[in-house]
C-alpha cells in the first residue's frame, strides 16, 4: 500500500471515521513480433528524444544492426477510484429474525443496543430493513461502536427468547473518476529491424541496454534500468506494457560491514577512513576495528558510491603496481641480478604474463560477483579471449576481482587487448544493472538443514543454467537475474519446507 496525500475531511463527522481511497488501473497488453524490442526508460524526455532520432546503428558484438525507434500506441485502457469509510459511529446488524413488525422490531432494536452492559449506548437512529434482515444503527457518542465490535454477536430480547444477531462494521464504498484513455507510452519505446539476428535473446537485450546508455548515442548515460526489454527474435509472445522494477530508491537505509585490510601496506587505513568521510558525509561510519574492519550506514545511492570510491581506489593502487612492475623490468635489464620482492605474488606473477608477451596488459577491476558470473555462466568471456587471441590473468582479492589482458603474441600490437578490455567492460556494465544475488546463510543452522539446503541447490542447478550457485563453508550465493533467483530461492524453499520471505 503506498500512500500519495493527506486530505483534509469535508466536514467534521469524516473525523470519526476511517476513510481511504485506492487508485485502480489497468495494465494495457502489446503484442510484440519477431525481431521487435520494448525498452523502457527512466525519463520521459529521453524515451522521446530516441524516438525523435528514429534511426540508430547499434553494434551487437561484431554485428552492426539498423534499428527504428517507434512510439508505442495504448490499447483503451481504464482507471478509477475506490473510495472507501469505515464509521467509528454506525454498526450494521445482520441475521435480525422476523418475528415483530417493522416498527416494532425498529423500537426494539434501539432500546436493545442502548443498553450499557452488554457495551451499547444511547442510540441516534434506527435504519431497519424487513425484508433484508439487517439495520444500521447510529449511536450518539464515539468509542460505542468500539466496545460493540469486540464481540461478532449482540443479544436481542424478542418475547423472552435471545436471539444472537451479527454486528460489523458499517462500510461506505463509493466509485470514483472513473476514465477510458488511450494514446502512447510516453517512457517505453518500440525498437524494429531485428528480423535476422540469430543470437540469444539475453545477450542481443544486454547490448541494446549497453547501446541506449551511451551519451553519444543521444541518450543519458544511465538512464536505462535493467527493465526486461521483451525482446522477440524467435517467436511472437504477448508483453506487459507496464514494467515494474526494483530501485535503488527503495531502500531509505543500508548498512554494510567493510573490510579495508586489503588496503594495509599500501594507504594507511585511518587515512582511508578520512578520506571516505569528507569524501560523502551522508554516511555514518563506525570506529575503525583492530583487524580494519567498519560498519557503514546510510543510503544505498551513498552505499554505492562508497563501492564505487573504494573500487577506484583499488584500481588506483593496482595501477601504481604496475607501473612499479614496468620501472622493476627496466632495471632488471640493467641489473639481472635483482628481483622483485618475493612476498608480492601479485607483481611476480604479472611480471612472468608480461615477459611471455613482451606487452603491457590491459587492466579491468570489477566486482567478484559479476567476475564469476561471467566466467562461469557467460560463454562470450572465454570465446573473445580465443577470438582474438588474448591471454588473461584473474586475481580474486574478496569482492574486487582485477583483470589483466595481453596479446598472445609476442610480435602484435596491444590494440586487440584494448579492445577486448573494452567488450568486456561493456558486458559487466550490463551485468551489474542485471544481475541480483540471494544468500543462504548457513552459519547458524544445524548439519542436516545445511545438509537440505546443499541438496536442493544442487539439484535445482541442472535446471536453472542462467544460475550461478557458489558455495561456501558459511553461505550458498545465488546470482542470476532477479526473476531467475527469486524462482530459483522459491524452490530452494519448497524443498526444504519452508517460505520465501
Amino acid at each position: 500500500m503506498k500512500f500519495t496525500s493527506l486530505e483534509t475531511p469535508e466536514n467534521a463527522s469524516q473525523f470519526s471515521n476511517i476513510s481511504c481511497s485506492f487508485q485502480v488501473k489497468s495494465h494495457v497488453p502489446y503484442e510484440i513480433q519477431k525481431g521487435q524490442a520494448l525498452i523502457t526508460f527512466e525519463e520521459e524526455e529521453v524515451a522521446q528524444n530516441v524516438i525523435r532520432m528514429g534511426k540508430h546503428r547499434v553494434k551487437i558484438e561484431d554485428l552492426s544492426v539498423e534499428v527504428t525507434a517507434n512510439p508505442v500506441p495504448l490499447n483503451t485502457g481504464v482507471r478509477f477510484q475506490v473510495h472507501v469509510e469505515v464509521s467509528k459511529m454506525k454498526i450494521s446488524v445482520t441475521e435480525i429474525p422476523d418475528e415483530l413488525p417493522e416498527d416494532q422490531m425498529r423500537d426494539k432494536l434501539e432500546l436493545s443496543f442502548c443498553k450499557s452492559r452488554h457495551g451499547g449506548g444511547e442510540v441516534e437512529s434506527v435504519n431497519y430493513d424487513k425484508q433484508s434482515g439487517s439495520a444500521v444503527v447510529t449511536f450518539v457518542e464515539a468509542g460505542v461502536v468500539d466496545k460493540i465490535l469486540k464481540k461478532k454477536e449482540y443479544p436481542l430480547y424478542i418475547n423472552q427468547s435471545c436471539h444472537r444477531v451479527a454486528v460489523s462494521p458499517y462500510i461506505e464504498r463509493h466509485l470514483k473518476k472513473y476514465q477510458i484513455f488511450s494514446g502512447l507510452s510516453k517512457r517505453t519505446v518500440l525498437l524494429t529491424g531485428m528480423e535476422n539476428i540469430q543470437m540469444e535473446e539475453e545477450t542481443v537485450e544486454d547490448f541494446i541496454g549497453i547501446h541506449f546508455q551511451r551519451k553519444h548515442n543521444g541518450v543519458a548515460e544511465n538512464v536505462v534500468r535493467r527493465n526486461k526489454h521483451h525482446l522477440a527474435i524467435q517467436k511472437t509472445v504477448h508483453a506487459q506494457l507496464t514494467v515494474s522494477h526494483f530501485s535503488e530508491k527503495v531502500f531509505s537505509s543500508v548498512k554494510a560491514t567493510l573490510d579495508l585490510s586489503v588496503f594495509r601496506g599500501q594507504i594507511i587505513l585511518e587515512s582511508l577512513v578520512m578520506d571516505l568521510k569528507k569524501m560523502i558525509p551522508t554516511l555514518n561510519f563506525s570506529p575503525l576495528g583492530p583487524r580494519g574492519r567498519i560498519s557503514v550506514e546510510g543510503s544505498f545511492l551513498a552505499i554505492k558510491k562508497l563501492k564505487e570510491s573504494l573500487l577506484s581506489k583499488a584500481s588506483s593502487l593496482l595501477e601504481k603496481n604496475k607501473n612499479f612492475m614496468s620501472e622493476g623490468r627496466k632495471q632488471d635489464r640493467q641489473s639481472p641480478e635483482r628481483s622483485l620482492p618475493k612476498g608480492d605474488n601479485m607483481v611476480e606473477t604479472l611480471r612472468t604474463l608480461v615477459l611471455e608477451t613482451a606487452r603491457s596488459p590491459e587492466m579491468i577491476v570489477m566486482d567478484t560477483d559479476v567476475f564469476l558470473y561471467l566466467k562461469w555462466r557467460c560463454e562470450f568471456y572465454e570465446t573473445t579471449l580465443n577470438k582474438f587471441n588474448i591471454l588473461s590473468q584473474e586475481r580474486v582479492d574478496g569482492d574486487v576481482t582485477t583483470i589483466y589482458l595481453a596479446n598472445a603474441q609476442a610480435g602484435s600490437g596491444p590494440s586487440s587487448a584494448r579492445h577486448v578490455k573494452e567488450l568486456l567492460e561493456k558486458w559487466t556494465q550490463a551485468l551489474h544493472f542485471r544481475l541480483r544475488k540471494e544468500t543462504f546463510i548457513l552459519g547458524e543452522k544445524g548439519k542436516r538443514e545445511k545438509r537440505n539446503i546443499e541438496w536442493a541447490c544442487e539439484q535445482l542447478q541442472s535446471r536453472y543454467h542462467r544460475v550461478l550457485t557458489n558455495f561456501y563453508k558459511t553461505h550458498i550465493d545465488i546470482i542470476g537475474s532477479s526473476s531467475d533467483t527469486y524462482l530459483f530461492k522459491e524452490e530452494v524453499m519448497k524443498l526444504i519446507g519452508q517460505k520465501v520471505s
